[in-house]
């Protein structure tokens, strides 16, 4: 055997030696193929850069000039109220002591009195008839401040009662006389007018006896005379009449009186 048949021979037995040794390998693994995962180390799968478009970028760009634009205005104004703060805070401190010194004042001035206001009622308005003064006792005729020209005179005034729980107020006149009467209930007074009638008897008397009449006053005026006559009760007139001469008596006017 020469030098090159040889070494032709090592390398075919050495290569036989290399199957034998693998397929050897081969029957100890399970299933007959090592798995792959298992043979090959775990390797880290490789990070990919995201791309992004330039008008992505300019966009982001615009934000972050805008964001940088507010925040250093944001800053101007800080800074601005901070220097107002600053300058306002000598005037404060004065404001706070004069706050002070107020409130001490405040302290020490005395409370006012107080005023005490009378209340004083008002006054019930009167009619003219009710202001008249009733004498206690009958008195003579007194002079008038005017009397009529006509010679109608009332000379006598009688005051009784009758039958039916009736007061009757007669007027004994020296002529024909017609009357107007009037009741105000509310002030309890009856006036009695005698047009062109010169009032000649007693100008005031009070009845205590009377269940209806209280008193009555008389009073002349250029347009005649008349009787006010203070009631003790609400009343009304039954009747009025005018009588002529008579046995009883002369001319003479009455009214019928009644409690209502």
């Amino acid at each position: 055997m020469t030098f090159s048949s040889k070494s032709l021979s090592l390398l075919l037995l050495a290569t036989t030696s290399l199957i034998v040794a693998g397929c050897a390998q081969q029957s100890t693994w399970p299933g007959g193929v090592p798995d792959q995962a298992e043979a090959a180390p775990m390797m880290a799968a490789p990070i990919e850069p995201v791309e992004t478009s330039p008008m992505e970028d300019a966009a982001v760009l615009q934000r972050l000039s805008r964001l940088e634009q507010n925040v250093g205005g944001l800053e101007g104004d800080v800074a601005g109220l901070q220097a107002e703060m600053t300058a306002a805070r000598p005037q404060l401190a004065k404001i706070g002591e004069l706050e002070g010194k107020f409130r001490q004042l405040s302290l020490n001035i005395p409370a006012a009195p107080k005023k005490v206001v009378a209340v004083v009622p008002a006054k019930k308005p009167v009619k003219a008839a009710a202001k008249l003064t009733v004498a206690s006792k009958a008195t003579p005729p007194m002079a008038m401040s005017a009397k009529p020209a006509a010679s109608l005179k009332v000379e006598g005034v009688r005051i009784g009662e009758q039958a039916g729980g009736k007061t009757r107020i007669v007027l004994d006149t020296t002529a024909p006389a017609k009357i107007k009467y009037d009741i105000d209930n509310s002030e309890k007074i009856l006036v009695v007018e005698l047009p062109s009638a010169n009032w000649a008897a007693a100008t005031s008397r009070t009845l205590s006896a009377s269940p209806l009449v209280a008193s009555y006053t008389a009073e002349n005026d250029a347009g005649g005379s008349r009787l006010i006559v203070q009631l003790k009760s609400a009343a009304q007139v039954l009747t009025s009449a005018q009588v002529d001469p008579d046995r009883t008596g002369g001319h003479r006017v009455y009214l019928d009186l009644v409690k209502k």
